[in-house]
């Protein structure tokens, strides 16, 4: 072996090791920094049940049984809270420069506080339901879908920052801005068709500035299910007896007035210098 061909061979196995080495310490898609119940986490043929730190692949689905729950931090450093009953899919997720997060969100709710990106960060932060894509712009965040029947179910409440809504084939549907949401109806004409929105398209709606700044806010610790069923009861009183909520299904206690919210301190989450420190819900 003469000298020149030598060197291409070291040369080549030290660019191995050194792309090894890289691909060894990659960011994963997310991190679990607390969880709550029963959680699986699924990542091609295994099943393992969630734990603090554990770190999560992309192309993962996350499954939260009833009375169950999940807070993730994100490769890009957002923070997801997975409510009960949910399926979710980490389609994408890096972090670095090419910050870009995509989400299937099958049925469930979810809520996040997205960092906002610098002018030299690429990427985008999305969710996607059957009925509806969510692009996120730097906010905090609920998202929920359900399907009943043949329908498919999604709202998307804005509580700060902004994000935009699209249907599923692609047509705007609104701009959300601080303090509103909009709820997006389509069906699915056979089992595997399209969906698709039938009718007038939905417009944004407020939501009561009160409630929204509860829920934002670094003192109120709220997880996705509360946070859901408070509004649901602010924007449709009627619907649920007036302004008061009652007992979580399955469970016990008074009803809860949203306006008189009062939740007991959550234990002390996971060490991580990226979680927003009062960032709890």
């Amino acid at each position: 072996m003469n000298r020149c061909t030598s060197a291409r061979v070291q040369s080549f196995s030290v660019l191995s090791l050194f792309l090894a080495s890289t691909l060894a310490w990659a960011d994963p898609a997310a991190t679990v920094v607390q969880f709550k119940g029963n959680v699986l986490v699924i990542q091609g043929d295994q099943k393992v049940k969630a734990s603090n730190n554990l770190k999560i692949d992309e192309g993962a689905t996350i499954q939260t049984m009833p009375n169950s729950s999940l807070k993730l931090q994100m490769a890009d450093k957002s923070v997801v809270d997975i409510g009960a009953g949910t399926s979710l899919k980490l389609t994408t997720a890096k972090g670095g420069v090419d910050k870009n997060v995509d989400l299937a969100l099958e049925e469930g709710k979810l809520r996040a506080f997205v960092r906002k990106r610098k002018p030299h960060e690429k990427g985008k932060f999305t969710i996607r339901t059957k009925s509806a894509t969510m692009g996120v712009r730097g906010t905090q965040f609920l998202a929920s879908s359900v399907k009943v029947g043949s329908d498919f179910k999604s709202s998307f409440f804005c509580f700060n920052g902004s994000v935009f809504v699209d249907d599923a084939a692609g047509n705007r549907l609104a701009d959300l801005k601080p303090n509103q949401f909009i709820a997006v109806q389509a069906r699915e004409s056979a089992p595997g068709a399209a969906v698709r929105m039938e009718g007038e398209a939905p417009k944004a709606a407020p939501i009561p500035r009160s409630v929204s700044e509860k829920i934002s806010s670094d003192s109120f610790l709220v997880s996705p299910d509360t946070a859901e069923r408070v509004l649901e009861t602010a924007l449709m009183p009627n619907r649920r007896g007036g302004d008061r909520l009652p007992p979580p299904p399955g469970g016990s206690g008074p009803a809860i007035d949203p306006n008189r919210l009062a939740l007991p301190p959550p234990p002390a989450p996971a060490p991580s210098g990226e979680v927003p420190p009062n960032y709890n819900p």
